[in-house]
């Protein structure tokens, strides 16, 4: 009995050490999934799109008329975005895109209950524990909590690249003696 409440309480303070940002990153990662599945199908209405304009500045990029399918995120004010569309006119980028709630909602509930967590260790007592779990904290945060930006810039145009190569042989002897006289010729 005691062997299964040690494991039970070790596998609970896993859970809080570093378990719960593995569960959120699985939700916020489904969350997208789905909001693309909805997205491919069409799943949206013009109405809920919001415009964002970029500033771009790369030379000998094509512009495109129409706007072309997309999948992206961007997070404004604390609100969570997807791109459905974008399109790029002269040194424009203009992107559609449609607000994203669920991940919105499971970003929010990831920071409450993370602070929840800390805030309950930190305020247990006044002296300074010397257990590493705030070192481990950090260093899984570090793991699960990066800020990935993706571009997919995609250009019609092959790059030149001059290649040199060296090729060096050692050549056999072609010299080859000659131990008698050659035949002669009929005439």
């Amino acid at each position: 009995m005691r062997k299964i409440i040690a494991i039970s309480l070790i596998c609970l303070y896993c859970f809080n050490l570093f378990g719960y940002m593995v569960m959120f990153h699985f939700l916020q990662q489904s969350s997208f999934a789905l909001i693309v599945d909805h997205l491919d199908k069409g799943d949206y209405k013009s109405a809920d799109l919001i415009e964002l304009k970029v500033s771009w500045s790369l030379p000998y990029a094509i512009a495109s008329k129409e706007y072309q399918r997309s999948d992206g995120e961007i997070e404004i004010n604390g609100m969570q975005y997807n791109y459905v569309k974008k399109k790029l006119c002269n040194d424009t980028l203009y992107l559609l895109c449609v607000a994203n709630k669920g991940k919105t909602k499971l970003l929010s509930a990831q920071q409450n209950y993370s602070s929840l967590v800390n805030d309950a260790a930190s305020t247990t007592g006044d002296k300074k524990s010397n257990t590493p779990t705030g070192a481990l904290q950090q260093l899984f945060a570090a793991v699960y909590n990066q800020v990935n930006t993706e571009y997919n810039l995609s250009a019609g145009f092959k790059s030149l690249e001059r290649l040199h190569y060296t090729i060096e042989a050692n050549l056999p002897n072609s010299f080859i003696p000659i131990l008698h006289q050659p035949p002669k010729t009929l005439a």
